[in-house]
């Protein structure tokens, strides 16, 4: 009654990874094929989580604000980096909030929001394998109207982000070197609050919910470079 596991992911050439929270504490595990725990670990206090695999490292971002009070209070984000055998290997800390994350072969990312209320900027910071900090990237300047957002690895070790302003639909790509390769930004119907995001060799496709002539649909936009 205390758990909600809230993502899995394949745990290398066999078993898998699971992730979740547990008595407001993050929680991630390593199952075999069978289902059987291997491993277990138990993290500091989160409100939800968010799981990557880099190499062989599996990457827990915890989150410590609850998305109802993410736009009234200030919060961390909390990052552990476990190999294989579930030895945690490292630690960071980010000033932010709602983070999601990513993995990519040299690392992985994570992006999240600053500010408070109708002041909000989303952030994207990339980090090693050793939770080493390599950038930080200003992804959106402050503005109201906020929704949901999510991150992707693409092909040649950089990322795309996903979201909405104002409801407005974004993508943003951004390389290995974290230079801003384009932005493209949708129409401005209204949607709700979860825009995803898929970033393949056929290139970049995003899904996001909205209002047309009364009723709700999901729309699959395709974007190529």
């Amino acid at each position: 009654m205390d758990a909600v596991l809230s993502q899995i992911l394949p745990g290398g050439p066999r078993g898998f990874f699971v992730a979740g929270v547990t008595k407001a504490k993050a929680y991630v595990a390593r199952l075999d094929d069978s289902g059987r725990i291997v491993w277990e670990r138990h993290g500091g206090d989160a409100a939800d989580v968010f799981m990557a695999v880099s190499q062989d490292r599996v990457i827990l971002a915890a989150n410590t604000v609850p998305t109802i009070d993410a736009l009234r209070a200030d919060g961390e984000i909390r990052i552990d980096a476990y190999d294989a055998d579930g030895t945690q290997k490292a630690t960071a800390r980010v000033a932010g909030r709602r983070g999601r994350i990513s993995g990519s072969e040299g690392g992985v990312a994570i992006v999240y929001d600053k500010g408070v209320s109708e002041n909000l900027d989303i952030w994207l910071t990339e980090f090693d394998t050793e939770l080493r900090s390599l950038r930080s990237s200003h992804v959106v300047k402050s503005e109201h109207g906020y929704a949901g957002f999510r991150i992707a690895a693409s092909d040649d070790g950089g990322y795309v982000i996903a979201g909405a302003k104002e409801r407005r639909p974004f993508a943003q790509r951004v390389e290995s070197t974290g230079r801003v390769a384009w932005s493209f930004w949708s129409e401005t119907l209204p949607i709700g609050l979860d825009v995803d995001v898929v970033a393949s060799a056929q290139g970049v496709f995003m899904l996001y919910p909205r209002l047309e002539e009364g009723r709700t649909t999901v729309r699959v936009v395709a974007l190529k470079e």
